[in-house]
This record gives structure tokens, sequence and C-alpha cells, in this order.
């Protein structure tokens, strides 16, 4: 499960980094390129969300399938 704990402190830094950029776009709308790196950092930021949801649906599904050897062993 370390690993599943790692990999979602990854995307959830990189997810920062992302409100930081959409943020940061949102002041400066008017300049170039501002809608197409607007939608490149939701997209990001929704890919982002989508994998941390599905970690942690995977997280509990693990500790649900140890608690149930657990109580199988005993």
């Amino acid at each position: 499960m370390d690993i599943i704990k790692v990999l979602k402190n990854s995307l959830m830094s990189s997810q920062e980094e992302n409100v930081f950029e959409i943020n940061s776009i949102l002041t400066r709308p008017t300049e170039k390129n501002s809608i197409k790196d607007l939608e490149k950092a939701i997209r990001s930021y929704t890919t982002q969300s989508n994998m941390i949801e599905t970690l942690n649906k995977l997280e509990a599904q693990v500790a649900e399938s140890e608690n149930n050897n657990q109580q199988n062993e005993s």
C-alpha cells in the first residue's frame, strides 16, 4: 500500500501546481494562448483528480481484502 500512498502524494503535489497555474491564467485572461493553457491545465487537473479517486478506491479495496484475510486466519 505504500506505493499507492507515494503515487497519491505525487499526484496531489502535481495537482497543487496545476491549481497555481489555473489561478495564474485566470489573472491574465487576455494573454496569448490563455484559453489553450487553461484547457491544458484543467485537463491535467482532472486527470490527476480521477487518478487520486481511483487510488483511494484501490486503497480501500486492499484494506478490505487484508481485513478479510486476517478474519479468515482467526
